[in-house]
């Protein structure tokens, strides 16, 4: 609860797509390049999902993930 996400892409260039979580299908789509970095606000997963479909022909990809975590005091 409260994280943000930041996804960096490397390799091959791919399409991240977006929707709701009570959707059927995709609102909003970001191309990716190699170095790119795609942030989402704190709350966002808890409304979207995000997806890079897989891509019939192309070369390798990759992603590194990062969260920010709010760490709760222990009593």
């Amino acid at each position: 609860e409260g994280c943000a996400m930041g996804v960096l892409s490397l390799g091959d260039t791919r399409t991240m797509e977006f929707r709701r979580i009570d959707g059927d299908k995709a609102e909003a789509s970001e191309v990716l390049n190699p170095g790119d970095l795609i942030v989402s606000r704190e709350g966002f997963q808890f409304l979207y999902q995000h997806q890079i479909p897989p891509k019939p022909s192309g070369g390798e990809r990759f992603s590194i993930v990062l969260f920010t975590h709010n760490k709760k005091k222990r009593k």
